[in-house]
């Protein structure tokens, strides 16, 4: 009778035990303590059809697995286009092509993946039966913890209710408490608002507020499509948040003259994250233009804020921009109410993100305009030249043009380049 009791307790404690384990959601894939490699990509927006997303992807994949033995991808939202089934295993079939069920997937929703007619819990039931990933999933890969946290629905710039968020302050806490200096990797679709390049307008500030108390955290976020060529991608304040790029078009800033010509542009970025004793190398690879982003970056101790190098004071360490002595800008094709500017391209040690152009009315002594023109720091081989057109001009001014080139952390060039030139008298324009 002894031993049956004993059999029995020794039953039950395993049992609880067993409980404890599922009850947490943590997932241990590889507690092995050793250096980890993995991918960060996003928004690869697969579709019904095939389409160049197919051919992008494949590439990313293939390079990423090249470069290292891949413990783990991330696919930071929007997987697919429209959450469509036919999408989902569109995309499953590319990444079973690249990787065994030994990578570690960690997914998660992106607003795009809720655009299928359904209700969000059928999306997400969807997403779950297509891709295997779960919501809300925490896992410890090589002892290293990795929290994904899905949007809930289709909202453009993301929706957290309550037990999300206090989800994700239980698992930051469980992490926190096993290793405060380790880094944990937090995985969402929308940027943390007001951190990373193209935050401003596609971010949503729901997680901030949990997440500023764990500088450990290292925040990888997509939607925007802005180009993480921008050193702005990575911002640290009180955790850090590193931009992912994306698979599909470009995302820029609206406020510029030819927004709408680069928002046709195509991109294809990812990230090679290292993790060896707590440093994290960061790894920029452009897949569409087949090269190496810039420098990595390398956060050398996530946990303390002090060591923080990639904050926005970095600006004050940046030099001007600048054109060199031989840059030429001309006026041609005058008429009484329009002329083209063209002119050479500006320099800088990273890049020119921008030109402001200022229109000067010669005859009042008044600025008439002043724009931004986007340049195209993003692609392999930026042109040499410049041309934009003005238009609505009065006919026999003078007008002066000065043009500043714009570093991607706002400082100004201390040369310009200036034409002048006068539009014709008494012809009138249709």
């Amino acid at each position: 009778m002894k031993r049956i009791h004993k059999k029995i307790s020794i039953l039950i404690i395993f049992m609880f035990i067993l409980n404890c384990i599922f009850s947490c959601k943590v997932i241990f894939a590889d507690s092995t303590r050793s250096e980890l490699n993995f991918g960060v990509f996003s928004d690869t927006h697969l579709r019904e059809e095939q389409s160049e997303q197919d051919e992008k992807l494949r590439s990313g994949f293939q390079t990423i697995k090249s470069m290292a033995n891949i413990d783990a991808m991330v696919i930071a939202g929007d997987i697919t286009d429209s959450g469509k089934t036919a999408e989902y295993k569109r995309f499953k079939a590319i990444y079973d092509e690249a990787f065994s069920n030994k990578v570690q997937k960690l997914f998660v929703m992106g607003n795009h993946d809720y655009i299928n007619g359904l209700s969000p819990e059928a999306a997400r039931n969807r997403y779950k039966e297509e891709t295997g990933g779960l919501i809300n999933e925490h896992k410890v890969i090589k002892g290293y913890h990795f929290i994904t946290v899905n949007t809930e629905s289709s909202e453009l710039h993301g929706a957290f209710g309550v037990s999300a968020k206090q989800w994700l302050k239980e698992e930051l806490e469980m992490a926190k408490s096993q290793d405060s200096k380790k880094p944990i990797f937090v995985i969402v679709h929308q940027h943390i608002k007001d951190t990373v390049y193209g935050s401003d307008d596609w971010g949503n500030t729901a997680l901030y507020p949990i997440l500023k108390d764990y500088p450990q955290v290292i925040c990888f976020s997509g939607h925007s499509h802005y180009p993480i060529s921008d050193e702005r991608s990575i911002n640290q304040k009180d955790f850090t948040c590193v931009g992912t790029g994306g698979f599909k078009d470009v995302g820029v800033e609206n406020n510029k003259i030819n927004s709408e010509e680069i928002l046709k542009g195509q991109l294809a970025q990812g990230l090679l994250v290292n993790v060896k004793n707590n440093v994290v190398t960061i790894t920029r690879l452009d897949f569409y233009n087949r090269k190496i982003i810039n420098n990595k970056w390398i956060i050398e101790e996530p946990s303390d804020k002090s060591k923080f190098v990639y904050t926005d004071e970095r600006k004050q360490k940046r030099s001007n921009p600048y054109f060199k002595n031989d840059a030429v800008i001309k006026a041609s094709k005058i008429t009484g109410d329009s002329a083209n500017v063209s002119f050479s391209k500006g320099y800088h040690e990273d890049f020119v993100h921008s030109y402001k152009i200022q229109v000067f009315n010669k005859t009042t002594g008044k600025q008439e305009e002043e724009f931004l023109l986007l340049s195209d720091f993003f692609t392999s081989n930026s042109a040499d030249r410049f041309t934009v057109t003005l238009s609505n001009l009065s006919r026999g001014t003078q007008y002066e043009v000065v043009i500043k080139a714009i570093e991607s952390f706002g400082r100004e060039s201390t040369n310009a380049l200036k034409v002048t030139f006068n539009t014709i008298v008494g012809v009138k324009n249709n």
